[in-house]
Formats: structure tokens, C-alpha cells, sequence
């Protein structure tokens, strides 16, 4: 057989969750424990214990420990020698000194961005775009909130790497990655992205599109920052 199913006690054999591909069984196991991990099955300060895991996958443990290697590289997981792996955590002033430094990095990177993009990098963002805007619009957009935060990290990502820098990639995956947890565990309402996120998203494709660096890192520096302050402010109302 192509495919091996591992089931939990919690889950029904037919989750498409558990079905991990040997012919990709790294990344397969990376993106299992990564969506876990968002959808707060996981949740912050989880200790992770891989022999269990291992087991209820039925995997080794080495891609267990390659997937949390690359998490940890995404801040999603933090490992503490000798004391063990989690699920990352973070304070309100943690989080908003964060979103300072990936606005630090977007600023970076627009200049080469706006110079180095070509109108089939414009179509696959304007994509991306489309895309979550229509999770926004079904029925239940609430439950489509952890896919729209996926896209959403991904227009982000695509911008920054328009620099060809990849160290800056690195780290900035590194720094933004946590902020797609804090944005899952806020639960903002639906009517906020719309509101907010989306004409945001809109200016910052609009500088790319005139290859207007100065506009660019205008557009990302507005965006990140009123996001920063709308995801603080609800962690400071929601921590009491």
C-alpha cells in the first residue's frame, strides 16, 4: 500500500487528517502536526511527546523529529533542552514586539520586491487574494478561519521572497509564523477581514502592480501595523 493510516482514539478511521503519504512521509507529518498545532488540537504550551506521537501515526520518530525541527524554525514550537518540546506561547507585549519585527522585514524586503516582480507573480497574488476572500463569504466563514489564515501567511511570504533573499526568508518565516497562532487562538470576526484586512491586502498588491517600493513599504507598514494593534488589543481584553 502507497498510504498508512494512524487513528487516535478521538478520530474516525475515514479523517483525511491521518492519512500520511509515504512517498512524501516528511512533509506529510510536517503539515499534520503543523495544522494540529493551528487548530489548537495542540494547544499553546503543549508538551509534545514524540515516542506517542510515533506511535500514533505509525511513523518513526526521525520525520516526527524533522517536522518539529522546521516547526521551530516557524516559531510554532519551542524546544527547552531538557525539559521537553511545546507548542509556542506569547504574551500581548511579546506578540505586538513581534509584528514589529516582521514589519521590520516586509519594509526590507519591498524595495527589491517592487523591482523584481513580474505580472505572473501579480496573477498568483490577486489568486491568493480571491481566494480568501471567498472563505469570507460561505455560510459559515468562521470555520474556514484556519485556511484563510494559511493563505493569508502565503501572499505574505510570496512578497517578501520577490526579494531573492533567502536568509530573509528564513527569518522572516521564523518571525511570523507564531502570529498565524495568535490569530487562530483571537478569533476575530469574519466582518473584521473584510473590513480591515482586505482593502489592506488591496494597497499593498496595488504598490507591487506600479513596482512603487515607497508605496509598498507604505501599504505593509499600515497593514502590519493596524493589525498589530487590533490582534493587542484583543489578546489584552481577552487575558483578564
Amino acid at each position: 500500500m502507497s498510504d498508512i493510516t494512524a487513528i487516535t482514539p478521538t478520530q474516525r478511521p475515514d479523517d483525511p487528517d491521518m492519512i500520511v503519504s509515504r512517498s512524501n512521509i516528511r512533509d506529510a507529518v510536517y503539515a499534520l502536526l503543523r495544522r494540529r498545532i493551528l487548530s489548537r488540537e495542540y494547544p499553546p504550551g503543549f508538551r509534545f511527546d514524540l515516542r506517542d506521537i510515533s506511535v500514533q501515526m505509525g511513523v518513526s520518530q526521525t520525520p516526527i523529529r524533522e517536522a518539529v525541527q522546521r516547526l521551530e524554525m516557524e516559531g510554532l514550537i519551542n524546544i527547552v533542552p531538557r525539559r521537553g518540546t511545546f507548542v509556542a506561547t506569547f504574551e500581548t507585549l511579546e506578540m505586538a514586539e513581534t509584528y514589529d519585527v516582521r514589519l521590520a522585514l516586509e519594509r526590507c524586503a519591498a524595495p527589491r520586491a517592487a523591482a523584481n516582480v513580474t505580472n505572473a507573480d501579480i496573477k498568483t497574488l490577486r489568486s491568493l487574494l480571491e481566494r480568501m476572500a471567498a472563505l469570507l463569504r460561505t455560510p459559515d466563514p468562521a470555520a474556514n478561519l484556519l485556511e484563510y489564515v494559511g493563505l493569508d501567511f502565503d501572499f505574505h511570504c510570496r512578497i517578501v521572497a520577490l526579494a531573492r533573499n533567502r536568509r530573509l526568508n528564513e527569518v522572516y518565516a521564523q518571525v511570523a509564523g507564531p502570529l498565524q497562532l495568535a490569530r487562530v487562538l483571537s478569533r476575530l470576526s469574519p466582518d473584521a477581514f473584510i473590513q480591515f484586512t482586505e482593502p489592506e491586502h488591496a494597497a499593498i498588491l496595488a504598490a507591487l502592480e506600479a513596482r512603487d517600493g515607497a508605496a509598498l513599504a507604505s501599504a505593509c507598514t499600515a497593514h502590519v501595523e493596524r493589525a498589530r494593534d487590533r490582534l493587542s488589543a484583543w489578546f489584552a481584553a481577552n487575558s483578564r
